[in-house]
């Protein structure tokens, strides 16, 4: 009996891709904010939800393993409203 098999999600996989590289970047010491972002965006082609995503995920991770707030104020539009702090 034939297993049956999903598509591939291409969302799923750009997201793989970007997490995949996000992971690379992150590893490195000092963190190259520029050249992440840079080759990240050409990942997402356009797909901001996709790169939000992948960006607060990996950002919150980073900050937790060196203590520090990472580079969360680079990825938000200069026009974006401040953090809501608690």
């Amino acid at each position: 009996m034939a297993v049956a098999r999903r598509k591939p999600d291409p969302d799923g996989i750009t997201t793989a891709q970007l997490a995949g590289t996000a992971g690379r970047y992150v590893g490195r010491k000092p963190l190259d904010v520029e050249a992440a972002v840079t080759e990240l965006r050409e990942i997402a082609n356009g797909r901001g939800d996709l790169l939000a995503e992948r960006a607060g995920v990996t950002l919150g991770f980073y900050a937790r393993e060196t203590g520090t707030s990472g580079h969360a104020g680079r990825l938000r539009p200069p026009c974006a409203s401040p953090p809501v702090r608690t």
